[in-house]
């Protein structure tokens, strides 16, 4: 028979969940682990646990005792009596016995207190392929039966609804579904920052005062790339000669974000060497003369 788990994780270095088992090698080296994007199942198996000192023995009937649900494999001829392991949990307890032909006898018993529970039922017959995807998914069930009978106890969907009605309630923009889709489809600007795109530079800073507190820093920032392309061929030129770029004094006289100082053009001085008017003289012309 395969296991019931999915695959076969090592506990030293298992990540996910292990199910109280401890990674020093004390409840086993390995165990069937099974996962998805809602569960975890870890399998406590009592072949894979070792009871060669006391303290090991304990750990394993502490584990295998807790358990709620009991998977049990047997080949006896008499039937599995459930006082074999003495424990006051073991709510659920699912008995498989191999039969020929590659059959399986599925003996499912628990106490009166447990809701029903499925797929597999008592007295079920079970082929060898379907045989640990049927008894894994009757034991999720029979957990989630008993879990459901604690105080308090919710499903993981009415946890996650309550997780999406906190986003909704706090993070909902008072618009309509069409508005929405409308300005992901086609973007629109603001019709006051058109209205300041349009102007000159003359009215850019009466534009950008009259935002005021209501314009943001991003906002600011659009007004100073409009600024740059409007001066950005304007120079100024001191008595010294030193030629200054316009275009840093605009955007923080403008904006006032991130004012910087005036970026210095170095001219370079010395003469300029006369290009010479007639080819220089050959090799040749020189030893005739």
């Amino acid at each position: 028979m395969r296991w019931p788990g999915r695959e076969v994780v090592e506990l030293e270095t298992h990540m996910g969940f292990r199910g109280g088992l401890q990674r020093n090698k004390m409840t086993g080296v390995t165990a069937p682990y099974y996962a998805t994007s809602f569960t975890e199942v870890i399998f406590h198996v009592s072949t894979r646990m070792p009871s060669n000192n006391p303290e090991a023995l304990l750990q394993k009937t502490r584990h295998l005792g807790n358990d709620e649900v009991h998977i049990v494999w047997s080949e006896h001829t008499r039937e599995y009596r459930r006082g074999i392991i003495p424990t006051e949990f073991c709510d659920v307890l699912i008995v498989i016995y191999p039969l020929p032909h590659n059959l399986y006898r599925i003996q499912v018993s628990r106490k009166p207190d447990v809701p029903y529970f499925g797929p597999l039922y008592n007295e079920a017959l079970v082929g060898h392929m379907e045989l640990p995807g049927l008894v894994r998914a009757t034991a999720l069930s029979a957990s989630r039966a008993k879990r459901s009978m604690l105080p308090f106890y919710q499903q993981y969907y009415e946890e996650r609804g309550r997780s999406l009605e906190a986003v909704i309630k706090n993070y909902r923009k008072q618009t309509t579904f069409e508005e929405f889709a409308a300005n992901i489809y086609s973007p629109q600007e603001n019709n006051s920052l058109n209205i300041c795109h349009g102007n000159s530079l003359q009215n850019t800073e009466e534009c950008s005062s009259s935002l005021g507190s209501n314009s943001s820093s991003t906002l600011a920032a659009l007004l100073d790339t409009t600024t740059y392309r409007i001066s950005q061929h304007s120079h100024m030129t001191d008595d010294s000669g030193t030629s200054y770029t316009g275009v840093e004094s605009e955007i923080s006289s403008c904006s006032g974000v991130s004012p910087r100082p005036l970026k210095k053009i170095g001219m370079k001085s010395g003469s300029k060497k006369t290009p010479l008017l007639t080819p220089p003289d050959s090799p040749t012309s020189r030893r005739s003369k």
